[in-house]
């Protein structure tokens, strides 16, 4: 068997570590050899060397043989434990992949929304007669992968963007963890572990955003999970920590990841300096925060409940160096290949409680599987604005719109050092009138151009419908970036129009490609309504500030019956527009 491992955990400084060519590899589908092969391991870092895989949730068994798991056949089989040992340490990789090529299948989960319910019922019923407290359920996604193994998992990391990555690959078999969450840190005898438990989607802008995390941060029923999973985090540290030294030092914090909000919590302490990585492997695993409390009779419910093994998700995987340190994440957001059979499989799921609603939770369990087919593009942000003899327009509207975009995709800008560069502009350009484009990259570099502003024309301009509708819960479509892929697509160039007019999958009306819609309708100015799915313009913002204009639903079969409208954005103000064009499909 060949192995390789790499990890993109935060004690690779922010640099990949690439584990390869191992001096053995150890591997077991046995319970009861699960305890030899980590005292196998325990004696490799002694020895000077590094361990680096993982242990899956069906090996608990071979920790305590009380806990119980799914014992029927898994349509993916995997090892219960695997470990390559290395006797040189980790190599730090360039994050850069050559182009490499997956293709991914439709992904089907293996319950639908009435035998979850009735799963969730049987729960509840549980709960009623005192044997758990809250219960993870979980289920499978399957999907048919070809290609290459890691420039998909180079994918989720893009679109996770979580602190405890790591990939594993055989011959037949390759994990893709792109877990958001700590399993546990062993560092000089000191254990830190950070359960997660409260999950919530993210918002499309900023204003919905932080409405989201609001509601995460104050929900009684997700507070009370993560603080239930906390105190079993807590419970099991204690069974080897030197007494006194278990604390919980953070509390229900929410953490920000590209797809959703979660809620987390930290919990620390100290072991005897007999103790070694193992031995806290066996304290805590599996992991609380997957299984729900009281672990052991909950475990017990999840075998008899869910339709097959967990395999690898709701393990651990994780690395351990020569001198006793080790990180371990619990692997979740985690994809398991059979390279082989090309299926791949991806459990997903939550903490079900007597407050739970089937519906929610569902909900909540598809949400968490949204990275696995999510593009994230690179991109950076963008602003275009009018400098007319060295003053810039609605140049306050532009500085909050960047700053709101930059806040919500965690870029870092600064005001001042934006407003420096525009000034730089204006200085340079003091005459005229200008098109200032200013870009905001990931990593917070500014670039700034100017070009001359070409006058549109003052006739009615004709305009077209888009031939397709836009994703409206796309944030991209709620932020002005160098993502233009979809606009250009609806209105490509040249074009014998001067712009198409979006919609979305419900027939609202959103905007244009390069601004917004007005309409005059019952003797008030109309503007599309955000929520539809659009980008919101400066000079539509300021219109919305001073009451000029009012926002609202419009559907494509109300436009039809509007004979005034215009196109504005904060370049040409206002444009008026030869309606009857949209009357044709």
């Amino acid at each position: 068997m060949t192995m390789f491992v790499r990890t993109d955990f935060p004690a690779g400084q922010g640099h990949p570590w690439l584990f390869e060519h191992p001096d053995d590899i150890v591997v077991t589908y046995k319970p009861h050899e699960i305890s030899e092969c980590l005292d196998k391991l325990i004696a490799a870092s002694k020895s000077g060397k590094w361990v680096a895989g993982y242990l899956a949730y069906d090996a608990a068994p071979g920790l305590d043989a009380n806990m119980v798991v799914h014992r029927s056949a898994s349509p993916v089989p995997v090892p219960l434990l695997l470990f390559g040992v290395f006797s040189h340490g980790p190599s730090v990789i360039d994050t850069a992949l050559a182009p490499r090529i997956y293709r991914l299948g439709e992904w089907v989960p293996d319950e639908d929304n009435t035998t979850y319910t009735g799963k969730i019922d049987q729960i509840r019923e549980a709960i009623r007669a005192g044997l758990t407290y809250q219960t993870n359920y979980t289920f499978r996604m399957r999907a048919a992968f070809s290609g290459d193994p890691l420039a998909y998992y180079q994918a989720l990391c893009d679109a996770q963007q979580a602190s405890y990555s790591m990939y594993i690959e055989t011959d037949s078999l390759a994990i893709l963890s792109a877990s958001p969450e700590l399993f546990f840190a062993l560092n000089q005898n000191h254990v830190l572990t950070r359960p997660m438990k409260g999950t919530a989607p993210r918002g499309r802008y900023l204003e919905e955003d932080n409405r989201l995390q609001h509601w995460l941060q104050n929900s009684e029923k997700n507070r009370a999970e993560n603080i239930m999973i906390t105190d079993l985090l807590r419970n099991d540290i204690g069974r080897i920590a030197v007494t006194g030294s278990v604390r919980t030092t953070a509390l229900c914090e929410v953490e920000r990841y590209p797809t959703v909000w979660q809620m987390t919590s930290t919990v620390e302490g100290d072991i005897p300096p007999r103790m070694d990585w193992a031995d806290v492997m066996r304290a805590l695993f599996p992991s609380g925060s997957i299984t729900g409390a009281p672990k052991l009779s909950t475990m017990k419910i999840i075998a008899g409940l869910e339709s097959s093994p967990r395999g690898v998700y709701c393990g651990s995987l994780g690395y351990a160096d020569p001198k006793g340190s080790a990180v371990f994440n619990v692997a979740i957001r985690t994809v398991v290949l059979d390279k082989r059979t090309g299926r791949a499989e991806f459990g997903t799921g939550g903490g079900i409680t007597w407050d739970s609603r089937s519906q929610e939770e569902y909900q909540e369990s598809m949400t968490k599987t949204q990275f696995l087919t999510s593009q994230h593009p690179a991109f950076a942000l963008l602003e275009t604005l009018r400098l007319e003899n060295g003053v810039y327009w609605l140049l306050s509207y532009h500085m909050s719109r960047l700053l709101d975009s930059s806040a919500y995709y965690g870029f870092p800008a600064e005001a001042p050092d934006i407003m420096a560069c525009l000034d730089t502009v204006a200085a340079s350009h003091p005459t005229g009138c200008w098109k200032v484009r200013i870009t905001v990259s990931p990593g917070g570099a500014i670039g700034t151009d100017a070009t001359l502003i070409s006058n549109v024309p003052a006739q009615p301009q004709a305009v077209a419908w888009a031939a397709s509708p836009i994703n409206r819960s796309s944030p991209l479509m709620f932020h002005k970036t160098t993502a233009r892929e979809v606009y250009d697509h609806h209105h490509p160039l040249p074009s014998d129009v001067f712009d198409h007019l979006l919609w979305n999958e419900e027939d609202e009306v959103t905007e244009f490609t390069r601004g917004n819609l007005v309409i005059w309708q019952d003797g008030h100015f109309w503007t599309p309504a955000r929520n539809s799915g659009l980008l919101a313009g400066t000079l539509r913002a300021a219109l919305l500030s001073h009451g000029v204009i009012q926002e609202k639903t419009i559907t494509r079969h109300e436009l039809r019956g509007v004979r005034r409208a215009w196109f504005i954005n904060s370049l040409h103000g206002w444009v008026p527009l030869a309606l009857p064009v949209l009357e044709k499909e």
